[in-house]
């Protein structure tokens, strides 16, 4: 719990630091997706038994990053098409 407090310090204090010194501003429409994808990879993650070797470890990590890479992936797939579709057209011009 120590752990995810000092996170979460350091978090808000780097925000708060990026907001007032260099105007950073939050991009709302991506916290959503974000927000979901680590919810969906942690639920995965909370149900996977406890890793008993480095091996399994690796693997709760890589299928966790997999998780998360799919939901951000199914979150921005529309974006990412018309992404893809302009640069397709851009290229046959």
């Amino acid at each position: 719990a120590a752990t995810v407090v000092a996170a979460a310090v350091a978090a808000i204090a780097s925000f708060a630091i990026a907001y007032s010194r260099v105007g950073l501003t939050l991009p709302l429409e991506h916290l959503l997706p974000v927000i979901s994808a680590t919810a969906i990879m942690a639920a995965l993650l909370n149900v996977l038994p406890e890793a008993s070797s480095l091996l399994i470890l690796v693997g709760h990590i890589m299928l966790g990053a997999s998780v998360y890479v799919a939901a951000i992936g199914a979150f921005y797939a529309p974006s990412l098409l018309k992404l893809f579709r302009l640069r397709q057209r851009q290229s046959e011009s």
